[in-house]
């Protein structure tokens, strides 16, 4: 807590990065946008086949080579969907972060559980013992 200041700073700078979410938002319309054409050639392909006479071979080769690409599309975008969640996620574990530390006085008197937790992100346990924290800014230490 020495450099309070600078520590409000660098948190605000991480939360003005996490809450830009818009080149995911325009990565999930695009995806959206593209199964929804898939999603017509579909039904298009499927209507002609009702009412002409056609190769069937060729008709489920089409159709198969649609279903594949619907699908990496829709793989692709339960992703970025997750990223988007996982980063609006960190947002709001960061704005609690900042309100602790902002309560807090230069130094903490005593141990705080709130703010351990809004500090850490993770701990992996070592099979020699050892102790990985990986904390919210990014750093890891290892003990």
């Amino acid at each position: 807590m020495k450099d309070k200041e600078r520590i409000v700073e660098d948190i605000n700078g991480v939360i003005k990065l996490l809450s830009d979410t818009s080149e995911l938002d325009a990565k999930i319309i695009e995806l959206q946008n593209k199964m929804e054409v898939i999603s017509g050639l579909v039904d298009k392909l499927i209507k002609e086949n009702t009412r002409t006479t056609q190769d069937q071979a060729r008709f489920a080769r089409k159709y198969e080579e649609l279903s594949v690409q619907y699908e990496m599309d829709k793989n692709a975008l339960d992703k970025t969907l997750e990223k988007r969640a996982y980063k609006q996620a960190q947002e709001i574990k960061m704005k609690a972060y900042l309100e602790e530390i902002k309560k807090a006085d230069n130094y903490l008197p005593e141990w705080s559980n709130d703010v351990w937790m809004l500090m850490v992100e993770k701990a992996t346990v070592h099979r020699d013992k050892t102790i990985t924290f990986r904390f919210t800014s990014g750093t890891e230490v290892t003990l």
